[in-house]
């Protein structure tokens, strides 16, 4: 059983023979398995932030500029609109930045390459 599951592991993670696998070490193997773990927490945290609790801060907010001036209201609208272009522009951005330092992370991290 272990050495199918090791082998699925090496295969289809990987993509590596089992020398390089006896030159890399399981250490490799853990750390990289708990960076992909982390990484997957912290998107599931973010998730979370964004659609459950910002919903109900921007509709608190705007609820109570509706109250205080109609008006304010709508430049906040407004606002909030220009800032999420904003935010969606810098994340069309710095997402494939992101992935080719992943990338050379992971080519550093094996022994490949250098990180840029």
């Amino acid at each position: 059983m272990r050495r199918v599951l090791s082998r699925c592991f090496v295969s289809a993670k990987y993509c590596i023979s089992y020398k390089r696998l006896d030159e890399t070490g399981s250490s490799f193997f853990a750390h990289q398995t708990w960076l992909d773990i982390f990484q997957i927490e912290t998107t599931v945290n973010m998730v979370l932030r964004l659609f459950l609790r910002s919903p109900f801060v921007f509709r608190g907010g705007h609820y109570e500029t509706f109250r205080i001036s109609v008006r304010s209201s709508f430049l906040l609208s407004m606002v909030l609109v220009l800032l999420s272009v904003v935010i969606f522009g810098i994340m069309l951005i710095t997402m494939p930045l992101y992935q080719q330092f992943q990338v050379a992370w992971k080519n550093h991290e094996s022994g490949y390459g250098r990180i840029y």
